[in-house]
């Protein structure tokens, strides 16, 4: 059973693909742009900003303008190197793209920047794992992790990457962390069923 993304692009999504957000990306929550969110326009020109250009970037990705939302997000970058929402966007495209190991830098140098970034952390932990780096996969998610202990997806994917490493005690506790948080979640259920069944608990995956 595929990880749980954020704002997933890759070609995952099966019948039992664990996506947080379906659709096209939308930018993450943000204080940068209050005079952007406040629904008042300047008459006065401004020089463009990080943040402008990540929201204006995160609009063209949306329509499916990706070369478009590319240039928006380098620009950030030009104008601020360690914008971390501009390289989480940059490995979303790479992704889409098909480019992982670029996606996975591009999430790497988000979280090397603020290592609780939790779409950064979900999307590069995904990666990791289906490429069978589990530790890293575990240390992309811990900080997140600690930083925001109710995340659902956070716990799960941790628990996912547990149980490819086969370090069945600590996913089946991780698991039980997951459906704490996210109990009325049919997916965390579902995950954790196809994983008791994996492991031959079969009366515990049906329950």
């Amino acid at each position: 059973v595929p990880m749980i993304r954020r704002f997933a692009v890759s070609a995952l999504a099966t019948a039992l693909s664990l996506v947080v957000a379906c659709g096209s990306p939308k930018r993450p929550e943000s204080a940068a742009d209050e005079e952007l969110l406040d629904g008042h326009e300047s008459n006065v020109t401004k020089e463009p900003t990080p943040s402008g250009n990540v929201k204006k970037g995160a609009s063209q990705l949306e329509s499916g303008d990706v070369k478009g939302a590319r240039s928006s997000f380098e620009g950030a970058l030009a104008l601020d190197p360690k914008d971390v929402e501009a390289h989480y966007y940059m490995g979303v495209i790479a992704e889409k793209d098909g480019d992982k190991a670029a996606a996975e830098t591009r999430y790497k140098t988000a979280l090397s920047f603020r290592d609780d970034f939790e779409p950064a952390a979900l999307n590069a932990a995904a990666l990791a794992t289906e490429a069978r780096r589990f530790d890293d996969a575990l240390a992309y998610l811990k900080a997140a992790r600690d930083s925001h202990p109710d995340n659902v997806g956070l716990w799960l994917n941790s628990a996912i990457a547990f149980a490819e490493k086969g370090d069945e005690n600590e996913a089946h506790r991780t698991f039980g962390e997951a459906v704490k948080r996210g109990e009325t979640d049919p997916l965390v259920h579902l995950t954790f069923a196809h994983w008791l069944g994996r492991w031959k608990r079969r009366e515990k995956a049906v329950e």
